[in-house]
């Protein structure tokens, strides 16, 4: 099964918020950082996504004003 994300990266004057995590990545596996979000439910634009993913991980309000 195919699964698609949307991450969003978050700025507040000079920091960006990312996630720990650890895992396997492509380069092994350990600690890395990455941007929060998650999968994108069946039928939802990735800008709703990042939203909800922010408001369940955070319990944060986001706007998503720019795409990348």
């Amino acid at each position: 099964m195919i699964k698609v994300k949307a991450l969003g990266l978050l700025f507040r004057e000079q920091e960006m918020l990312v996630e720990a995590y650890y895992g396997k990545h492509s380069k092994g596996s350990g600690s890395y950082y990455r941007p929060l979000g998650g999968n994108i439910e069946f039928g939802e634009h990735s800008k709703v996504t990042v939203v909800r993913e922010y408001k369940e991980e955070l319990g944060i309000e986001v706007d998503v004003n720019q795409y990348l």
